[in-house]
């Protein structure tokens, strides 16, 4: 008999939990929810743009596109390139695209044989697009951008290339 009641009592213990716990458990989500708190204004940064560190190279020349601009322009670029290799895909390749445009516009102030050359170097940056999609080694595709960035830096640096107008 004593049992009997005791299994009873336990029914209406574990029925009265089971029917309370869930009520209890949503009460204090609920709660959550509606907490005022003091909200503050968060002011973002502008995007930063690759050439704006060089803007001091710029005071007193004209709008008109120049060699030494797009010089500038590939050079950040391949900064930026290097810089994104191992984060992200799609900036990298986005970085190429740009270092392609400024060496297509470099190429325009520039001679025949020095265009050849720079034609060479737009080819090598194609084919290490195509091994960084292949997901080449990060530590050879950085090792090759730097190579082929110092090169382009030493032989069409603004300082040492004369350029046709």
């Amino acid at each position: 008999m004593i049992t009997t009641i005791i299994i009873y009592y336990r029914k209406i213990v574990i029925s009265s939990l089971v029917c309370i716990l869930p009520i209890f458990i949503l009460s204090c989500n609920q709660a959550d929810r509606y907490v005022i708190s003091e909200s503050r204004v968060i002011e973002y940064r502008a995007p930063i743009d690759p050439i704006s560190r060089f803007t001091n190279n710029f005071k007193g020349e004209t709008a008109q596109p120049s060699y030494k601009r797009f010089f500038l322009s590939w050079l950040a670029e391949h900064k930026n390139l290097e810089i994104n290799l191992g984060k992200s895909t799609l900036e990298a390749i986005d970085s190429h695209h740009n270092i392609q445009n400024n060496l297509s516009n470099m190429q325009i102030f520039l001679n025949e044989e020095d265009q050849q050359k720079l034609q060479a170097y737009k080819n090598l940056y194609d084919t290490l697009l195509v091994a960084l999609r292949r997901k080449t080694s990060l530590r050879v595709l950085t090792t090759r951008y730097r190579i082929l960035g110092r090169n382009i830096k030493k032989e069409f640096s603004p300082n040492t290339v004369l350029v046709e107008l």
